[in-house]
């Protein structure tokens, strides 16, 4: 009888065990260049001051920054992560008792400050996205062609993380060098120039 009530007593605590590793909550982390990720959690949280801890796969621990949280996203800064490498962690609040594990991979080829150049042949016009929330100062943008010609430009709209600008005189197929001057990420602490190919079509 002892050895049967032993038994089941095992039961009970590995079924336990299984339970509680089973209910460790996941945060879905998306890395976004330069150093920022940004957590989805699959729940509501109840965060009064949320933390959050990362190493990478030698087991180091990485100092992190929260820049914005909400009830169900947190995003956070690693200024010395070293990119295209796998990194674990941890997000948490102690006098909530909220927490979840993540895991990311740092690609460096999200790392160009201009993620993307739409064109629109009717409107003749330019969308240019980057990689993070921008500050601008006297922004000035060129575009030139394989000959070094240069076209005229004028900025239409700006926000805090795009321009729309107006071009003239692109040849639809044909590939550009954009320039972008006086742009800084949030990040960074000076405006500096940014510049990548596109090609003029329609997406």
């Amino acid at each position: 009888m002892k050895k049967v009530l032993a038994i089941i007593l095992t039961a009970i605590v590995l079924t336990g065990a299984v339970a509680s590793a089973s209910s460790l909550l996941k945060a879905n982390a998306e890395y976004e260049g330069f150093g920022l990720v940004d957590l989805d959690l699959n729940w509501d949280a109840s965060w009064t001051e949320p933390q959050v801890a990362v190493t990478d796969t030698n087991g180091n621990a990485l100092d992190t920054q929260i820049f914005k949280y909400d009830e169900d996203d947190v995003n956070f800064w690693i200024p010395d992560l070293t990119e295209d490498q796998v990194y674990s962690g941890t997000v948490s609040d102690p006098s909530s008792g909220d927490s979840a594990a993540f895991e990311f991979y740092a690609s460096s080829l999200l790392s160009e400050m201009i993620r993307k150049v739409e064109y629109d042949a009717e409107d003749r016009e330019l969308d240019i996205e980057f990689a993070m929330d921008v500050e601008f100062q006297s922004p000035a943008v060129t575009v030139t062609d394989a000959n070094g010609t240069q076209y005229e430009t004028r900025i239409a709209e700006k926000d805090e993380d795009g321009l729309e600008v107006r071009v003239k005189g692109l040849t639809r197929g044909a590939t550009y060098t954009l320039t972008v001057t006086g742009v800084k990420g949030r990040t960074f602490d000076t405006f500096e120039t940014y510049t990548t190919d596109f090609v003029a079509r329609d997406d």
